[in-house]
């Protein structure tokens, strides 16, 4: 098996839920830290799902990050072949998410 650590995700999530990262290799990904950074000056909500959209697949709460505040999460999250990580906002051009991980193959 090889470990490739890596930058999997970073970009700025939307209104709508978009997959923030699919998992293809069949030994899979093991997430290992995200940064959520709020890059405005007003209050913005977030929240992140696995594997699906409804609210059987939140994996945080529709959180409020302060104006320009910052969410940090360290652990571990075992994603395998065709699992997703997915996003929404409150408001766009607002959060920035960086998702950094070892993809193992």
């Amino acid at each position: 098996m090889t470990d490739t650590y890596q930058k999997l995700y970073q970009g700025q999530l939307t209104t709508g839920a978009t997959t923030l990262y699919s998992a293809i290799t069949a030994s899979g990904t093991i997430l290992k830290h995200i940064s959520v950074i709020n890059v405005t000056s007003g209050v913005v909500q977030f929240q992140l799902f696995r594997d699906g959209i409804a609210s059987t697949n939140a994996i945080t709460p529709y959180w409020p990050v302060s104006a320009s505040g910052a969410y940090e999460w360290d652990g571990t999250m075992a994603l395998g072949n065709g699992d997703t990580l997915n996003g929404l906002a409150s408001a766009v051009s607002a959060i920035t998410v960086t998702i950094d991980g070892d993809v193992v193959s």
